[in-house]
């Protein structure tokens, strides 16, 4: 290396164990090459028999004096070599010091006028931190003039670290991770910190006395399991506003709310502070807007000091928007306080089994409230009452009342326009879905009541009508057959209804003028919609989904403006337009739906169709398409378990419709497709399933086609090498349950492609671990699962740098991997892979938001070692198995 005269830029040494003395390391003659980067790295792992010798090395490996960045790692040495000293490096802009394991000491790196990143990690042999890091040798009046970011982590045996005044002028970032017998406090006085970042330090006094009311984030997490996660720094450098403390050990909560200095807290999470038994004086807190509370085990009753203390404040949370208490399980008393909450708009409370008392009962600007597994909450709502507990669970946009038979009515007091969105779930198991805002914050619109045959009424008898759903546009009633229709009289604007038969009478229906969508379940008897069609009330509607018993529902004659027609589970149907060519034709009608109609035989002759759109799933007897072919207009086709009506598609020529785009086949017996007529060059959505026969796939000239799904057929055995030159827009391609299928990489992958999904396809996954993924520049989601051949993966070319998500499933005999590479890897995800013994060397990239690993029993046993944990502790979102 010390011929190399002309080395500049980056340089990047490994394997250092292996210089055999110091003479060999100076032959490299670092100090005459201009470089701005350097990296020197040990083997890990490597028993050091003579620290002295590994320093001799690296005091001989002295840098430029002109380096901006410097990495040491797995240093074996005592002690730091004499270029650290009397400000040699002092161009050094970034400094990192990682696995020094037998430094007790830090070099003085406070006079490295420079230095604006500095990281040290995994010093295991360092206790205290003292006047020698700050610059003893030379002391300056202000150490680390130009530091902004300061990151300590795995320092095991560390305690201790001494303050000085004047140091960090201008640190914005601090970080310390894994350093559980740090005992002192913060450095006191950073004026320009905006960001510090906690986690698992259980011992550290969090005492923040000079710049606590400076700090526009603050994240405190003591969990050695639980992920810390990244905090976006605030829009103002001058003022806190945000502050979230996550897995604080202490008994109770430090006493910073009462100080003025606070008082611009905008957001404030608390999180898993097991042992705190009660909650600050979060209500002096005059501008915070959300409050959230979680995990506070020992929390038993929320009262008079949650607010302020008696007389403290007249209206306590003047300002707070949203509230949130999420697994509180021992919680069981919520005190309540006149004039709290007045601003008051979302309102959460999910898992707190115990809590019995009612909620705040004056909330004035509430529009949303979310309840979920609170079984003994007696939900008296202000303003709204209900008898009974009744249970709000919410779906597809709805606000629905759900299992309430014992339930008798249901009171909505005038007020009830102040609650666009009631949600309750009380199911331990069911999932408490979002719940969306409503289309007007100000009036209830939509309503949905399933399961409640005792229902007779929602209004109090001294509420008028009118005043309360004069504004409902939406209305869902299952199983409700006690419900008078005086309930909903002045619901003129309703456009939405799904009901079940006898639930109402036709003075009902006569009503919805304003009509557009309509859903029939377990119709018994046509009366009602007879009658109500022949008075012509429906020329709104352009929607109708009937199940069970379309036979039964009247002539669509009444519904001339009808587009879209679902019929679902109509097993006595043997014709969807049977006895309906009398009545003209259906050309408004341009999307047509059936499901589950095993008897369907046929389209009624003579019934003109004008679709754009058709789908038919399991209707096995169904002979044929509709009469006369298909329109020039349409566009989408799925058939699906329709056998008879395949064999009739394979006669058509679809190339003959120029808007045809959207092709899905499945159920067939077919061995060969005819892709001329079959696949037109005008496809850009084509999906082929569950083809049991199918040997060969051919196709050509797709050049609009973008996704292409090919699945669980299991003879397929070849298809077009040429993809790079027949499908050139493609951009999705996903094939599964494939495992007779030959590669068809040698000719390329469309350049286009963004994703790739290869599932259960053993010939096609060993091809593609001989292809080099690199090739495609755009590839950002990749999908790989079931595959039992490999024990390492040819990472390289298999995994390019480019991706964003990763999947990788069922690899029996995988036991190692690496990831280091995926600098913008977002989302990972790493199933079923038993043979997998441990994480990869190299810290999870900074990148990584979303981490879920499932059935690797060894991997997941490598995180209870702190050294594991902390490669993916800056992951937001992690979930193992």
């Amino acid at each position: 290396m010390g011929k190399l005269q002309h080395v500049q830029g980056e340089l990047i040494i490994h394997n250092l164990q292996n210089v055999l003395n110091a003479q060999d390391a100076a032959e490299a003659k670092l100090q005459d090459k201009k470089l701005k980067k350097l990296e020197f790295r040990w083997a890990q792992n490597v028993k050091i028999k003579n620290p002295e010798h590994v320093g001799g090395i690296l005091e001989q490996l002295k840098p430029h004096l002109e380096l901006e960045s410097l990495s040491i790692k797995d240093y074996g040495g005592r002690g730091f070599p004499d270029w650290f000293f009397n400000s040699y490096l002092s161009k050094l802009v970034s400094l990192e010091l990682n696995g020094c394991k037998s430094c007790s000491s830090l070099p003085p790196l406070g006079e490295l006028a420079s230095l604006k990143e500095l990281s040290v990690s995994s010093f295991e042999a360092l206790r205290s931190i003292g006047a020698e890091f700050y610059g003893i040798y030379s002391p300056t009046e202000n150490p680390f003039p130009s530091l902004e970011s300061l990151k300590f982590e795995l320092m095991k045996e560390w305690h201790e670290w001494e303050d000085k005044a004047g140091a960090f002028p201008c640190l914005k970032k601090l970080y310390l991770a894994q350093c559980p017998k740090l005992k002192k406090t913060l450095p006191s006085d950073p004026p320009c910190l905006k960001i510090l970042y906690i986690s698992y330090c259980p011992q550290l006094e969090l005492k923040l006395p000079k710049i606590y009311y400076l700090l526009p984030e603050v994240v405190k997490q003591m969990d050695d399991v639980s992920p810390a996660f990244q905090v976006a720094e605030s829009s103002s450098e001058s003022l806190l506003k945000s502050l979230s403390i996550n897995e604080y050990g202490g008994t109770g909560i430090p006493d910073w709310f009462s100080n003025s200095y606070l008082s611009n807290f905008v957001s404030l999470e608390l999180n898993g502070c097991k042992s705190c038994s009660s909650l600050p004086p979060l209500g002096l807190l005059t501008s915070l807007k959300e409050l959230s509370i979680s995990r506070f085990e020992a929390l038993k009753s929320v009262g008079s000091e949650f607010y302020g203390g008696d007389g403290a404040i007249e209206n306590p949370f003047p300002s707070l928007e949203s509230l949130k208490f999420h697994s509180m399980r021992q919680w069981h008393e919520w005190e309540d306080k006149e004039g709290s909450f007045t601003c008051l708009q979302k309102l959460h409370i999910e898992e707190c089994p115990n809590l019995k008392k009612t909620l705040p009962s004056d909330l004035p600007c509430l529009t949303k409230l979310y309840i979920s597994r609170c079984q003994q909450l007696e939900l008296r709502l202000p303003k709204v009452s209900v008898d009974y507990n009744l249970e709000f669970n919410f779906e597809s946009g709805w606000m629905q009342l759900i299992k309430s038979s014992s339930s008798q009515y249901l009171r909505l007091h005038s007020s009830v326009d102040l609650l666009p969105e009631i949600v309750k779930q009380m199911d331990g198991v069911s999932p408490a879905l979002e719940v969306t805002e409503s289309p007007s914050e100000s009036l209830l619109k939509s309503l949905s009541i399933y399961d409640c045959p005792n229902l007779e009424s929602f209004l109090s008898a001294e509420v008028t009508s009118t005043d309360i759903i004069s504004h409902f546009q939406h209305i869902h009633m299952i199983n409700c057959g006690r419900v008078s229709v005086v309930s909903l009289l002045g619901a003129q604007n309703i456009q939405s209804v799904r009901i079940q038969e006898n639930d109402f009478d036709v003075s009902f229906f006569r009503m919805l003028s304003q009509l557009c969508r309509l859903k029939v379940d377990l119709l018994r008897d046509s009366g009602i919609f007879r009658t109500w069609m022949t008075d012509e009330l429906v020329s709104y509607v352009e929607e109708v989904e009937i199940r069970d018993k379309f036979e039964l529902f009247p002539p669509l004659k009444g519904f001339p403006n009808l587009k879209n027609l679902d019929i679902v589970g109509c097993s006595s149907l043997e014709s969807p337009f049977a006895e309906r060519a009398s009545h003209g034709d259906f050309t408004s009608l341009s999307s047509l739906r059936i499901y589950s109609c095993p008897d369907s035989v046929f389209f009624q002759k003579g019934v003109s169709l004008n679709l754009t759109s058709l789908v038919l799933w399991g209707c096995s007897q169904l002979k044929s398409l509709p009469e006369g072919g298909l329109p020039s207009k349409f566009h989408s086709l799925y058939i699906h378990n329709c056998n008879k009506v395949v064999d009739g598609l394979m006669q058509l020529d679809l190339r003959l419709l120029p808007l045809f785009q959207e092709l899905t086949v499945g159920g067939s017996n077919y061995v060969e497709l005819p892709e001329e007529t079959l696949l037109p060059s005008t496809l850009t959505f084509l999906r082929l399933l569950d083809h049991q026969y199918l040997k060969c796939l051919n196709y050509k000239d797709l050049v609009h086609l973008t996704q292409l799904t090919i699945g669980n057929c299991p003879k397929l055995q070849s298809s077009p090498e040429c993809m790079q030159t027949l499908l050139p827009s493609l951009v999705c391609l996903t094939i599964y349950g494939c495992p007779e299928l030959n590669s068809f990489l040698t000719r390329g992958l469309p350049s286009k492609l963004q994703m790739l999904e290869i599932l259960y396809c053993d010939k096609l996954v060993a091809g593609l671990m001989r292809y080099d993924l690199r090739q495609l520049p755009a590839l950002s989601h990749l999908t790989i699962v079931g595959y039992h051949h490999v024990e390492l993966l040819p990472e390289e070319t298999l995994l390019p740098s480019t991706l964003t998500s990763l999947v990788l499933c069922n690899f029996g005999k995988l036991k190692s991997i690496g990831l280091q590479h995926l600098r913008f890897l977002q989302k990972l995800t790493i199933g079923q892979c038993p043979s997998l013994q441990g994480w990869p060397k190299e810290k999870l990239g900074d990148s990584v938001k979303t981490l879920r690993i499932y059935g690797c029993p060894l991997l997941t046993q490598s995180f209870s070692k702190e050294e594991e944990r902390s490669k993916i502790s800056h992951v937001h979102e992690k979930l193992w198995v």
